[in-house]
């Protein structure tokens, strides 16, 4: 009889092992749900940043830029012409912001971009010995990776 009751007693533990595993798997089972949920949502998200997002904001005419993509500009131009030249560090003078934007910012609308520019870590607005005054980039000090992205985006392209 002690078989039996040795037999029942490890019946018992394998049902209840069992048991608990049909426990574990509904519980993964429902979090995958929840993840496709997630993801589906996500993946709405995405494509409507994407449709509103241009890929080339070179491609669009100078009115059509707001100024957050002119001063994202500014940055992406400031920080290829620090890594073509390989010293980490460039400057940009009022003349070639408006070059940059084939001739179209007054004056005033450059110096804004620049003071706008300057706003991220890496980026200072100031004046040179001659008292010109300048944007300039230091690419060890840059903190945000959207100035390498677009940068490499233009350059690669």
């Amino acid at each position: 009889m002690t078989d039996d009751t040795e037999l029942n007693k490890r019946v018992l533990v394998l049902e209840q092992r069992l048991d608990s595993m049909f426990e574990h798997t509904e519980d993964l089972e429902k979090r995958i749900v929840d993840l496709e949920r997630e993801n589906n949502e996500l993946r709405r998200q995405l494509a409507e940043v994407q449709s509103q997002v241009n890929p080339n904001p070179a491609s669009k005419e100078y009115d059509e830029l707001t100024r957050d993509e002119k001063v994202h500009k500014v940055r992406r131009q400031l920080v290829e012409y620090a890594q073509s030249d390989h010293s980490g560090k460039s400057s940009m003078k009022y003349r070639e912001i408006k070059a940059l934007f084939d001739g179209y910012p007054s004056p005033g609308h450059c110096y804004d971009l620049m003071k706008h520019a300057s706003r991220l870590d890496g980026f200072t607005y100031d004046e040179n010995g001659e008292g010109n005054k300048r944007i300039r980039v230091d690419l060890e000090a840059v903190k945000d990776e959207r100035c390498f992205h677009g940068a490499n985006k233009a350059v690669d392209a």
